[in-house]
């Protein structure tokens, strides 16, 4: 399915309220007018180029491919010595009191990738998140500026099934970037939640200056296409448009692309 969904889905919109005579004014579905741009976007089209919001960061392959993907291609790491990585997060993302990271993944076995390291677990302050899979377990690693492990490890929970495109989302909702004005991280998996790590008695930010710098991601023979990080968090509604191209349909659920 090609990339211009919401594109097309406006011109749609603007078509039907031309006809009645009118200009839309306010989005129909949150009646805020905009869709929401993420700040740093990859679709993985024959490169690590970003076309978000935010000029630069362009992420560099090391051992990785291109092929098909969900979208047109995707980004293929054949190994577990394949990734893709970018520097600059800790300016993007330090200060962010919210944080939503969409991505498509395919597996065709449990392959027990690192999908997503951005984590500083070793040296106070400490702070970021780590992805990864176990087998069919997938771990969650969350640390804040005071905890290098939230709930003391990482925490686990299955993974989706194989052979399939699934949508997943990191949520972290905190309310500043002070001491005491964290949140809980949320994982949504084909906008369901499907994991919820709450913060501890402290409730530090996730995301502060003390986070690597570089962001790195991987498969181990796994494929990602189409990541988007944004500055704000949404209602599941909101993830299934904007974030995840899909429809919310009258039974709460989203039809994903």
């Amino acid at each position: 399915m090609p990339r211009i969904t919401h594109v097309l889905r406006g011109l749609a919109l603007a078509a039907l309220a031309t006809s009645a005579g009118a200009v839309p004014a306010v989005d129909p579905i949150f009646a805020d007018g905009f869709e929401a741009p993420p700040i740093l976007r990859y679709p993985f089209d024959g490169d690590g180029t970003n076309i978000g919001t935010l000029a630069g960061y362009t992420m560099t392959p090391v051992s990785a491919a291109y092929s098909a993907g969900k979208f047109d291609q995707a980004i293929s790491f054949p190994s577990a010595a394949s990734y893709a990585s970018v520097d600059g997060m800790r300016t993007v993302l330090g200060s962010l009191a919210k944080v939503t990271v969409g991505f498509w993944y395919y597996q065709s076995a449990f392959l027990s990738p690192s999908i997503w390291s951005l984590s500083n677990r070793s040296t106070a302050p400490y702070g970021g998140i780590a992805l990864y899979e176990s087998a069919s377990q997938v771990g969650l690693c969350v640390s804040t500026a005071s905890s290098a492990f939230i709930g003391g490890s990482c925490a686990n929970f299955p993974a989706p099934a194989t052979g399939a495109w699934h949508h997943w989302i990191i949520r972290y909702a905190g309310t500043g970037s002070g001491p005491g004005q964290g949140g809980p991280v949320n994982i949504y998996i084909d906008d369901v939640l499907v994991h919820t790590t709450a913060n501890d008695a402290s409730n530090d930010p996730v995301f502060s200056s003390a986070i690597p710098d570089t962001l790195s991601i991987g498969g181990n023979g796994a494929l990602m296409d189409d990541l988007r990080i944004y500055d704000d968090v949404f209602s599941p509604a909101q993830q299934c448009e904007y974030v995840i191209g899909g429809v919310w349909t009258s039974g709460s659920t989203c039809a994903l692309p």
